[in-house]
């Protein structure tokens, strides 16, 4: 080790390595931008946090707030080159994101609360876009996101969407299945669509392949692995199915509207 520090040392004086004056032993690599969107200005810092973490080259990452600080709850660590983050109006508790291998975009745009307790994986050129206002600060939010060898796929979750504690969403297998006679791997990665102003409840599944249109319902423990073409439908089961067609919910207990209900009529 030492060995190793002193020819460190001999090769920056002999100008064979450049001197990185701004060293932060949280990030190695070289191009590696942090940059603040302000209401004023741009801002490219220099971070120096334990829960900020990059080894790799050429990875952006960007807040849209005016608080030029790591944000708190926040732990963003990234193992890759070219991947890109971009986080509008940071607002965390016991998050964790976790960026791995290249070309990777995590997109989060604001939401209507506090995400709290979420667990984001990218890897392999995989993409997360989650529109704005959309609420997924119930505890216990499970996404991964890979992508293959030769093909970027991505999640997507339009705006306004609630998503409820204890969901599991996944575009890719935890291992991959083989066919058993020419040993070819047939467990490809697939795209998952959530659309607008959805609600998904509590302990849902969704994976790879599925579509779930806008102001869909997903029923507590279901398992959505296929596309959906209604709207306003409730969708429930394992595997999740049409249940009921022509409905539409509402933030709110059945107590609450109802009163309102009462008072229009």
């Amino acid at each position: 080790m030492r060995i190793k520090i002193i020819q460190n040392i001999i090769d920056i004086l002999r100008h064979k390595k450049k001197l990185n004056i701004n060293f932060n032993p949280y990030i190695k690599g070289i191009n590696n931008k942090i940059v603040f969107k302000t209401s004023k200005n741009d801002v490219v810092k220099n971070i120096l946090d334990k829960n900020l973490t990059i080894s790799g080259n050429n990875n952006t990452i960007i807040f849209i707030s005016d608080n030029v600080k790591f944000p708190k709850g926040l732990k963003l660590n990234i193992v890759g080159d070219y991947n890109y983050v971009e986080i509008h109006k940071p607002n965390f508790k016991e998050t964790l994101i976790g960026i791995f291998n290249n070309d990777n975009r995590f997109i989060l745009e604001e939401t209507c609360q506090i995400c709290n307790g979420a667990t984001f994986s990218l890897a392999s050129g995989g993409s997360i876009n989650i529109e704005k206002n959309c609420e997924i600060g119930n505890y216990s939010l499970w996404v991964v996101v890979n992508g293959d060898y030769k093909t970027k796929h991505k999640l997507h979750i339009g705006e306004g969407t609630h998503i409820a504690k204890d969901a599991i969403i996944r575009t890719s297998d935890g291992e991959c299945l083989l066919d058993f006679d020419t040993n070819m791997p047939i467990s490809e990665p697939q795209d998952i669509y959530i659309g607008k102003h959805c609600w998904i409840t509590s302990r849902c599944t969704i994976l790879k392949g599925s579509y779930i249109p806008d102001n869909s319902i997903i029923g507590a423990n279901s398992l959505v692995n296929k596309k959906f073409t209604e709207e306003y439908t409730l969708i429930a089961g394992t595997p999740a199915k049409v249940i009921k067609k022509n409905v539409k919910w509402i933030k709110g207990g059945y107590g609450y509207n109802m009163s309102k209900y009462e008072n229009q009529i």
